[in-house]
């Protein structure tokens, strides 16, 4: 599989494509918004392949951040359920966050500006 990014509307195929083009041998990350559909997609590649490869891993989007933004900076020694910001970071862990911070707030932004496009594109057929 080649690098790449999947935006498309809900029903237009993301997941027949995405299933369709993975192999035993794929490197591929997947991320999506919901746990159900992180169940759904797992459920779908254990269909096709047998198995979920080692090289094939599929994560909801709050799952992702936590297990690669939050928990790398402030390490794995979480023992409160939940996030608990009442101890500062180590000090070597201050640039990482700031950097973390604005990738994640770039991120975010991102996914804001083309569902708002979306929106006003589809406001726009609505309304012509």
């Amino acid at each position: 599989m080649d690098k790449r990014v999947v935006f498309a509307v809900a029903g237009s195929g993301k997941t027949s494509s995405i299933i369709d083009s993975l192999n035993i041998n794929s490197k591929c990350l997947i991320v999506t918004y919901t746990d159900n559909n992180t169940r759904h997609l797992k459920n779908r590649v254990t269909k096709k392949l047998g198995i979920i490869p080692s090289g094939i891993r599929i994560y909801s989007y709050f799952t992702f951040l936590y297990s690669f933004c939050f928990k790398p900076i402030c390490g794995c020694d979480i023992t409160t359920k939940g996030i608990n910001f009442n101890f500062p970071l180590p000090q070597y862990s201050q640039r990482a966050k700031k950097i973390v911070m604005n990738i994640i707030l770039i991120i975010m932004t991102e996914f804001m500006l083309a569902d708002l496009q979306n929106y006003s594109l589809s406001l726009m057929s609505y309304l012509a």
